[in-house]
């Protein structure tokens, strides 16, 4: 029983041995926020960068494989995304074939509906103000 004390100690004493040298060094070091910033800032560049790296490779791997014939079985979230889309692509253009037509001219700004109005008048076109007072 004594044994197991004095095993425990000498662990801790060869602990506290080896970081000696570190926590010594650690206290000497002043803390500079800039520096840690900076450093912070590093990393998380780091980060990103291999993050667009990784993206531009899995997209050449893609396009490397549609090259030879081939893709990348899409992800069971991919198609239920895939599939909402067209259904809400197919209800707009339902929308749009029982929607009442809109003339052309209600989407022109007011300088293009001068314009064309001109263009109309140089052509020959009989045209007439129309009057707001009425």
């Amino acid at each position: 029983m004594k044994s197991f004390p004095l095993m425990q100690g000498k662990n801790l004493a060869g602990l506290g041995v080896t970081l000696t040298p570190a926590l010594a060094f650690a206290s000497e070091a002043a803390f500079n926020p800039l520096e840690w910033a900076g450093g912070i800032l590093v990393i998380g560049l780091v980060v990103v960068s291999v993050g667009f790296i990784a993206e531009a490779s899995g997209e050449a791997l893609d396009a490397g494989l549609k090259a030879v014939g081939y893709q990348k079985k899409p992800s069971r979230e991919e198609v239920i995304k895939r599939e909402e889309a067209l259904r809400k692509e197919g209800a707009k253009a339902e929308a749009a074939k029982h929607a009442p037509a809109v003339p052309a001219v209600a989407t022109t700004s007011a300088l293009e509906q001068l314009q064309l109005a001109q263009a109309a008048q140089a052509e020959g076109e009989d045209l007439e103000p129309i009057d707001d007072k009425a």
